[in-house]
């Protein structure tokens, strides 16, 4: 797990430099499967729906509520934001919930990038960058863009969301690849996930519900 970038190798001494596992871990104390005492990790109070005598939609519900509410995919990618990098972080995570409802409302996919250029539009009205220059609002904008298609990558990776039609394509700059295009839908778990959701604010039952 330790990074070599030339001749020099940077040590991995937390698993907060992990994203992947730190961000399984945190999924996992907000929704309540582990808990922390002290220093040690040990079973939360909803450990139990984890194993095999469980119900898997409970634990399924709970992850998806934990990554939108209190974890956040983009506000968990910046981290320690000292240089100020992620400041659309918490926007964009709360913008998620919405657009997680609008693929409920019109039951139809939408465009992944023009997801990302609506969040960038409401950033702009949010925020006054008119002094900002072209080219660094232009790098802002990939940023934005960029984090609605990862929060969306992980919904897919949770059953909650479809993608369709993403391409993969080397960057100008470094030469790795990067994901474009494409489309998503809610999955049928998204549909029963988000409908559960929405039942907490307006009248609609969830699904299997008595209306």
């Amino acid at each position: 797990v330790d990074e070599t970038i030339g001749d020099r190798t940077f040590r991995t001494r937390s698993s907060a430099k992990l994203p992947v596992v730190d961000l399984t871990f945190r999924l996992a104390v907000a929704a309540g499967v582990l808990a922390i005492e002290r220093r040690r990790v040990v079973p939360g109070p909803r450990a139990e729906l984890a194993a095999t005598a469980g119900d898997p939609l409970e634990l399924v519900f709970g992850v998806v509520v934990a990554l939108l509410h209190e974890v956040g995919p983009t506000e968990h990618r910046w981290g320690d934001d000292r240089y100020g990098w992620g400041w659309y972080a918490e926007d964009v995570d709360s913008e998620l919930s919405m657009m997680l409802l609008d693929l409920y409302r019109t039951q139809a996919p939408a465009d992944i990038d023009g997801l990302g250029d609506r969040m960038w539009s409401l950033l702009l009205g949010m925020y006054h960058l008119d002094d900002v220059e072209e080219r660094k609002l232009e790098f802002h904008h990939d940023l934005v863009r960029g984090a609605v298609r990862r929060g969306f990558e992980l919904l897919v990776e949770l059953g909650v969301v479809e993608a369709d039609g993403v391409e993969e394509r080397p960057t100008a700059l470094t030469g790795y690849a990067e994901k474009v295009g494409g489309e998503v839908a809610l999955a049928p778990l998204g549909v029963w996930a988000v409908q559960r959701l929405a039942s907490s604010f307006t009248e609609a039952p969830v699904a299997g519900a008595l209306a």
